[in-house]
């Protein structure tokens, strides 16, 4: 790359980070108490053993129009900013076009978790209708860490964002960044096409990635009561090949196994029916210290549960007595 264009580029990502960042100061991405994430028995299992968990594939979520929406959002402010762009229509009207093609292509896993405990809505969701249990994560496995210089974090923690305008914004002040660089670079490179054309490659899989750190964190207000947080991994394809999102400095991930999102399996949900697998990516190995709570489901025996919860935690070489277990205080109808 050109010497001057690989400099205009950096400067054009550094402050697209800076916006990033102000837009996580705003929802609050890095939680200051615990978070839960709601599931089964059997579930808990798998990961207090394996001190993993799987991402899955937002197509396959419970309600995948959540992500769809906010696709749909990105695209209408895409549109809409194009509308009254005055300079380089041929750049915004490539990028508006090939976006939605990105889009189809790419990959997004995601977990979630809860910032509320022994949440009644939570149990009914995704607590196996009360039968199940909620995992507490330590606020600390979701503080930035200082990854290797040549590592980008492959996981993004990021608190679901239910404000539409502040979401629109966000990215309209992407894509005003994008514009700004535009000129810069036309005028620094006195009209040097291929120069030119360079740098808005750059900055088009810059702005598309940018795009794809927002879109999974943002869902209708008609789901605000779910308090949610998640965790995702992202891998864009553009120009016909996969690029593991890059965000340095959003996971610690300099303290723990980093597994690449390629790693992928399918897990499926009948063994005879082929279509019914679903696709997951691995998480990175979290630590012992990483789990503080488990609570046991409202339509569970309690003393029961915690006597087979303990039988796991200590299979899995959790100390007696390290991981705090309580009983569900909700009212739960039909306990």
């Amino acid at each position: 790359m050109n010497d001057l264009v690989a400099k205009l580029v950096q400067e054009y990502k550094d402050s697209s980070r800076k916006i990033q960042d102000e837009y996580d100061k705003r929802i609050g991405s890095i939680p200051s108490n615990p978070v839960y994430h709601y599931t089964s028995i059997s579930v808990l299992e798998s990961i207090l053993k394996k001190r993993q968990f799987w991402f899955t594939d937002y197509r396959y979520l419970n309600d995948p129009s959540e992500l769809i929406l906010a696709n749909q959002v990105i695209h209408k402010v895409i549109l809409e900013f194009v509308e009254k762009s005055k300079f380089r229509k041929v750049f915004w009207d490539y990028f508006s076009k090939n976006y939605s093609k990105i889009f189809e292509l790419s990959s997004v896993y995601t977990f979630s978790f809860c910032s509320k405990f022994d949440f009644l809505p939570a149990w009914r969701w995704y607590g196996d209708n009360g039968m199940g249990c909620s995992i507490g994560f330590h606020p600390n496995y979701f503080k930035p860490g200082e990854p290797e210089a040549d590592q980008a974090a492959k996981m993004v923690s990021i608190k679901v964002n239910y404000d539409e305008k502040n979401f629109s914004e966000t990215i309209q002040q992407f894509l005003s960044l994008a514009e700004k660089g535009l000129e810069e670079v036309v005028k620094s490179c006195e009209g040097n096409f291929l120069l030119c054309h360079e740098y808005a490659k750059e900055v088009l899989y810059d702005l598309a990635s940018s795009l794809f750190s927002l879109f999974p964190g943002f869902k209708d207000q008609g789901y605000e009561q779910e308090h949610e947080l998640r965790l995702y991994q992202v891998e864009l394809k553009f120009d016909g090949k996969y690029h593991p999102h890059e965000v340095p400095n959003k996971f610690n991930s300099s303290k723990r196994q980093e597994i690449s999102s390629h790693q992928r399996t399918c897990v499926k949900m009948d063994p005879i029916d082929n279509a019914s697998s679903i696709p997951r990516a691995l998480s990175s190995v979290f630590s012992h210290e990483d789990i503080c709570q488990i609570w046991v489901g409202p339509c569970l025996d309690f003393e029961c549960a915690k006597k087979g919860i303990q039988k796991i935690l200590i299979e899995a070489g959790y100390d007696e007595g390290k991981v705090e277990i309580l009983e569900s205080q909700a009212a739960y109808r039909g306990k």
